[in-house]
């Protein structure tokens, strides 16, 4: 394989280096946003993720061309294959934001332990009874002759199950009954299955998460939702501002997302606070205490407006806002208006897990 064609070759050299420095921009500035120290983002672009799959499967199309080597038609086909199953991991890894893969590759993650201890396992089990059939069975069955044949064909055993017909019957019948059987109930009936039970039981676990963060995602309880619908305009705008300048409400994305989490740490204090002393709370802060017991983060206009800046916080307001009903604010104590209601609060639904936070959606309106 020499590909010559100078001014097609030109031509897509152009447009993916194009695209590869859309993408890393993207990438980098994700990773601004999710970090907060110049260490977090060094430890990202360390991961293995990074240096085994995603910078490869960049790198490695220009390296080959850069060479400008002619290749056999065996190491064609083995780097293509190797480019395009690191594109692969890569759609899975990015694609978890989607509903239709996020589900198979969360549920991948939660059992990725589990799944590694059996098929270590398995794996044993493919390399001892490949090596048995060979020496039993090799010299008058061509599909055991070689070790790695013998290891695909136990392999197959694995994932289908074999057929009690075979050369080796023919030769020694009770060596292979008793192979047949033991490759069948340990590689086929046990261990696979056991694979199977583990991706059920992480995929029952997935769901459950779904549900808790549909949950969070609702409003919480007290408040009424009074945003303003955007155009459809309005949201066009914002998706191509967001992918070609990474502009998020009027700022770069990373600082809205830092700012929104600086914001949430500070309300979570002040709901803990709140909820140790809530008798002792203004009305308005006893719902957002409540809330937070709940696991939602409440942020109040002025916390929006010191982390993110006005302009910001009153176009998060306009497009995500709720209200705290009148009459929860009813019967303030002398202690409830020498503290006040704010003008405007906002709502952040975060999980919190043990792990850390989870950033979900965002919700503002007047008190």
């Amino acid at each position: 394989y020499n590909f010559e064609a100078g001014g097609v070759s030109a031509a897509l050299t152009a447009l993916a280096v194009c695209f590869w420095a859309l993408s890393l921009a993207h990438e980098a500035l994700r990773v601004l946003a999710e970090t907060d120290g110049r260490m977090g983002i060094l430890a990202h672009f360390a991961s293995p993720y990074v240096l085994i799959v995603q910078l490869p499967g960049i790198v490695l199309p220009f390296v080959l061309e850069a060479a400008r080597r002619e290749l056999t038609v065996n190491e064609y086909a083995l780097i293509v294959s190797a480019v395009e199953l690191l594109l692969l991991a890569r759609l899975f890894q990015e694609g978890r934001h989607l509903p239709a893969f996020g589900g198979i590759v969360r549920t991948l993650a939660l059992s990725l332990r589990e799944l590694a201890s059996v098929c270590a396992v398995l794996v044993v089990c493919l390399a001892v009874l490949a090596a048995i059939y060979v020496q039993l069975f090799g010299a008058f069955d061509p599909a055991y002759r070689s070790y790695w044949g013998a290891v695909v064909r136990v392999f197959t055993v694995a994932v289908q199950g074999s057929d009690y017909d075979s050369p080796g019957l023919d030769h020694s019948p009770a060596a292979w009954t008793i192979m047949h059987l033991v490759s069948n109930v340990l590689v086929y009936t046990i261990l696979a299955q056991l694979v199977i039970a583990v991706l059920v039981g992480a995929y029952d676990q997935m769901r459950e998460e779904a549900k808790e963060r549909a949950r969070l995602k609702s409003l919480a309880d007290s408040f009424a939702p009074a945003a303003k619908r955007p155009t459809l305009r309005r949201r066009v705008e914002g998706v191509l501002l967001f992918a070609f300048a990474h502009q998020l409400y009027g700022d770069f994305s990373f600082r809205v997302a830092r700012g929104v989490r600086a914001a949430v740490r500070a309300a979570a204090q002040e709901a803990d606070a709140d909820a140790s002393g809530m008798k002792r709370a203004v009305s308005w802060r006893r719902h957002l205490a409540h809330a937070a017991h709940t696991g939602h983060v409440m942020l109040s206009r002025d916390l929006l407006d010191e982390a993110l800046g006005p302009t910001v916080a009153e176009r998060l307001v306009d497009e995500y806002g709720v209200v705290l009903p009148p009459k929860h604010l009813s019967n303030l104590s002398g202690a409830d208006a020498e503290g006040g209601a704010p003008d405007a609060a906002l709502a952040h639904q975060q999980q919190r897990p043990a792990s850390g936070g989870v950033l979900g959606k965002i919700f503002a309106g007047t008190a």
